[in-house]
């Protein structure tokens, strides 16, 4: 039963030093803590908007805070770029590493417009994300 699975659910959150979105609310977390938390659920960019009921955008500039701050690993940036494969993510950050990671428009420039702003700040993010 239901009851049965919550419980599952938040002894396993426990045991593996996870908190439950009810303690998270308790505890209130900051907006970007709360975007890691999901983050770490594995819920993607669109998912953690619709819940959060915010933009992509405001979820793609948490990524890049937690990035920032080293919360988040590579690993868990990479999984959420969804619209762009291994290969064009080196391929533009070695552009941020030419270009650095404090503005967008000169990569931007460099791809002629190929992505968009939100796919270059996920990458910048990943690009300055812990191993």
């Amino acid at each position: 039963d239901e009851e049965e699975i919550e419980t599952m659910h938040a002894n396993f959150l426990k045991s593996i030093g996870g908190i439950s979105e009810k303690k998270a609310k308790a505890q209130k977390l900051s907006p970007t803590d709360e975007t890691l938390l999901y983050v770490e659920e594995g819920k993607g960019i669109d998912e953690i908007a619709q819940i959060k009921n915010v933009s992509v955008a405001t979820v793609i500039e948490h990524v890049h805070k937690l990035a920032l701050a080293h919360k988040v690993s590579k690993m868990m940036v990479a999984r959420l770029i969804e619209s762009i494969d291994a290969d064009e993510i080196k391929r533009i950050e070695q552009a941020f590493k030419k270009f650095g990671t404090e503005k967008l428009a000169p990569v931007f420039s460099h791809f002629n417009e190929e992505y968009t702003y939100d796919e270059l700040k996920l990458v910048r993010a990943y690009c300055v994300a812990e191993k």
